[in-house]
């Protein structure tokens, strides 16, 4: 076995240590969530659905969270997580998940609340943002399916920025007319009062996976040169030993190319361990932060680029 197959299967082992982690992660949110879902506690338990889909995204996670929605009192949430199933479902395969979300989807779009925001002739907003999600200004152009309920608006224009709040009782369309205060703290590329995303830091994993990773790195290239020295070592073996007679150099090159070759091997097992328990720290904490995006119209909705 060559030092970049070692390399390749080292990898191979961290992908899959790391999927496995992540897999028993959001098992666990998924039991704990269906726990819930039986015991009527819908919030608790849809929070439980959308982690364990977040950590380990499946079919069955997804369609157990916008049933929960649903249950929940939340059908715009529903009707996007049926109508994101409809694609996976039919991408993967599986027609029977897919029809069935497609049959929910249906039977919620007609009882959807929707939001109609109306802008003053004149004005142009350059921010707009919903309990804190910035949406594309063109989402205006259409109803925005909403879950009932408190929702803070966030607006701004060149020179102010401001809020409101609107209600959404249930099913219709609910219209805000936008008003735009005479007096409104100016802009600061972000709507008042909304405090900008925390900066990403770097997983408390980060480090030590790099540390670990390194002497993984290390000892394969110390179990490749070893390696090396063996085989040179060999050939002097087989210049100098014929069947069980040895030279003098013949028996030394043997004893050498015999401790090469342990040193090799061990190098290469504990190279390739460190290095398996390295990349699954980075995997683990490169993919632990979380994901934002931008509502923006689509075909059948609204939908998040990311």
């Amino acid at each position: 076995m060559t030092k970049h197959t070692l390399i390749v299967c080292a990898f191979t082992l961290a992908s899959s240590a790391a999927a496995q982690t992540n897999a028993a992660i959001a098992e666990k949110l998924f039991r704990e969530g269906q726990e819930a879902f039986a015991a009527e506690r819908y919030a608790e338990a849809c929070a439980k659905f959308a982690e364990s889909n977040r950590v380990d995204p499946q079919l069955g996670t997804l369609l157990n969270l916008a049933t929960c929605h649903e249950k929940e009192g939340k059908p715009a949430s529903a009707w996007s997580e049926y109508t994101k199933l409809v694609d996976l479902a039919k991408t993967s395969g599986d027609k029977e998940r897919a029809e069935y979300a497609r049959g929910r989807a249906a039977a919620l779009e007609p009882r959807l609340p929707q939001l109609q925001v109306r802008v003053p002739s004149g004005v142009t907003l350059t921010d707009i943002a919903i309990d804190g999600q910035r949406i594309g200004p063109t989402a205006l152009s259409t109803t925005i399916p909403i879950d009932p309920g408190v929702h803070e608006m966030r607006f701004a224009t060149a020179d102010k920025s401001w809020k409101q709040t609107v209600t959404i009782a249930g099913a219709g369309t609910t219209t805000l007319d936008v008003r735009v205060p005479a007096h409104a703290p100016a802009p600061s590329g972000a709507p008042p009062d909304w405090t900008p995303p925390p900066e990403d830091t770097p997983s408390p994993l980060i480090v030590p996976g790099a540390v670990l990773a390194g002497a993984g790195a290390a000892g394969l290239l110390l179990g490749a040169v070893f390696g090396g020295l063996a085989l040179s070592k060999k050939s002097i073996v087989e210049e100098n030993c014929v069947e069980a007679q040895c030279s003098s150099a013949g028996f030394e090159a043997s004893e050498d190319a015999r401790t090469f070759s342990h040193v090799s091997t061990a190098s290469f097992i504990a190279g390739g361990a460190l290095a398996a328990v390295g990349i699954t720290l980075l995997v683990i904490g490169a993919t632990s932060n979380d994901t934002t995006g931008w509502i923006v119209p689509t075909a059948s909705g609204l939908g998040v680029v990311f």
